[in-house]
């Protein structure tokens, strides 16, 4: 039975219905309940039903409602859904709005708060986002964020995936950053030119940057047609410099030793050994170490057969002076 009473507001009345439902009115408003403990108090005695819903009459199949997301006796998870299928432009909003003489202070303007009765929470993830039945980011009581994972994040941030920056000028530049299959984790740069390049800092100064010629450049921009340019000084226990040849042709039978006078010469007119660049070279151009040290080692190795000459040519005087010394 149904009854509509007027004046519903200023008294208390109660409209029973046949599965012993009412609304009761009064300064407060109950429905299912005759004691509202709040200006409106709603009881819903199935638990797989909605609470509210709210349409418009020329779009009744978007809606906002307020539900039971479980349909387990005993429980009550509350859902509040945005439903909207006649376009496709977002399903709910939530908007905190301010006036222009209150846009000071850190207070935020949308605030979502997590929490225990009267206390913070522990050990549980505060949020999660899900598309559907996936889980796509996790945020959890110590303020750690989870992307792509369901895991307890195991830093302040945590991506599973790539996680990619662009510029926000018309060029076409994206870094990606990301762990591999292969176990080994990579950071990728996509457009730009060849003086591109991924540059860190220090204080706002750059230190170190890597270009997209695929050189380096530590503390200098000027990396030349180097791989790696080093504006100051290299400090190292061991350095291993591979060549492509050494310097043993020197001890081959058909290697052709300058003559001593030759040598002579050579460093009378030039001023400096053959095939050794000289100091105005060296101050222009710098030296390649692993070839100059081939070439020292080829200076060392004749210097070796002029000094094996030398001793022949001493042995031989020896014994020249040991006969004469018979013959007197």
């Amino acid at each position: 039975m149904l009854l509509l009473l007027p004046n519903v507001f200023y008294a208390q009345y109660w409209i029973d219905t046949n599965d012993n439902t009412g609304i009761y009115t009064g300064k407060r408003i109950g429905i299912g309940t005759s004691t509202p403990s709040s200006y409106i108090d709603i009881i819903n005695p199935y638990a797989s039903e909605s609470f509210l819903r709210f349409r418009a009459a020329d779009a009744l199949e978007d809606y906002f409602m307020i539900a039971n997301t479980t349909t387990s006796d005993g429980q009550y998870i509350p859902l509040l859904k945005g439903r909207h299928v006649t376009d496709n432009r977002v399903a709910i909003t939530f908007m905190g709005e301010i006036g222009s003489n209150n846009d000071v202070g850190n207070s935020p303007v949308v605030s979502f708060n997590a929490r225990k009765i009267n206390e913070s929470v522990v050990n549980r993830p505060l949020f999660s986002w899900a598309n559907y039945s996936t889980h796509l980011m996790l945020l959890d009581a110590q303020g750690r964020l989870g992307i792509g994972t369901t895991n307890t994040p195991k830093g302040t941030l945590e991506v599973k995936g790539v996680i990619t920056s662009s510029s926000n000028t018309t060029s076409n530049y994206v870094h990606n950053f990301f762990v591999s299959g292969d176990g080994n984790a990579y950071m990728n740069f996509v457009g730009g030119d060849e003086g591109s390049r991924i540059g860190f800092q220090m204080d706002g100064s750059s230190v170190m940057s890597i270009y997209k010629k695929r050189s380096v450049g530590i503390n200098t921009s000027n990396t030349g047609n180097h791989k790696l340019a080093v504006g100051g000084s290299i400090g190292a226990q061991e350095i291993k410099v591979e060549v492509g040849g050494w310097s043993d042709f020197v001890f081959e039978e058909n290697y052709n030793l300058p003559t001593l006078q030759e040598v002579e010469k050579h460093i009378r007119e030039k001023g400096h050994l053959k095939d050794i660049p000289s100091a105005k070279d060296v101050e222009e151009n710098g030296i390649y170490l692993g070839e100059m040290n081939a070439k020292l080692l080829q200076k060392i190795e004749e210097l070796m057969l002029y000094t094996i000459q030398l001793k022949k040519e001493v042995e031989n005087l020896k014994s020249e002076i040991k006969i004469l010394k018979r013959k007197e």
